[in-house]
């Protein structure tokens, strides 16, 4: 049986433990915003650009939160579904005041698993290193044309 000291012994111990329970709860929530933080972040930095496709026939469809990358001389654009990509393979590029300006020889859609090859007709795509910026201008031959503008989310130059 306790007497009142051991009851008061027990009121504060029990009292200091709620205060370091409800401290470590605190704590808890806090890791978890930030860990979710962490996992959110960077899926919403990774899009930033717009890619226009303007068909022969005047139709406009504009792709949002488009992914950038530039890898190895081909200019990747991933729809911010994931559903379909863009690839344009760049060749005869200059280095110029921190920009690199290249012509497209070759674009391809990979859409469904499939990849489609695109006629081009003419083109250019210019990266600013400096900032990471990238603008594409694309004509294919049945008159479709593509603008791209954004910030690269990669860039690797061999």
């Amino acid at each position: 049986m306790l007497d009142w000291e051991d009851s008061e012994k027990v009121g504060i111990h029990a009292g200091f433990f709620a205060r370091t329970h409800n401290r470590c709860m605190s704590f808890r929530i806090t890791c978890l915003m930030l860990l979710a933080a962490v996992v959110v972040l960077p899926a919403t930095a990774l899009a930033r650009g717009t890619v226009q496709v303007r068909q022969s026939d005047g139709s406009i469809k504009i792709y949002r939160q488009v992914e950038m990358r530039f890898v190895h001389s081909i200019l990747w654009l991933r729809s911010s579904d994931g559903h379909g990509a863009l690839q344009v393979a760049t060749s005869a590029c200059r280095f110029s005041n921190e920009r690199l300006s290249c012509l497209p020889y070759g674009v391809a859609l990979h859409q469904d698993h499939k990849v489609r090859a695109i006629p081009l007709a003419s083109g250019t795509v210019t990266l600013t290193l400096s900032t990471d910026a990238v603008r594409a201008s694309l004509r294919t031959q049945h008159g479709t044309n593509i603008i791209v503008v954004g910030t690269l989310d990669e860039v690797r130059i061999r």
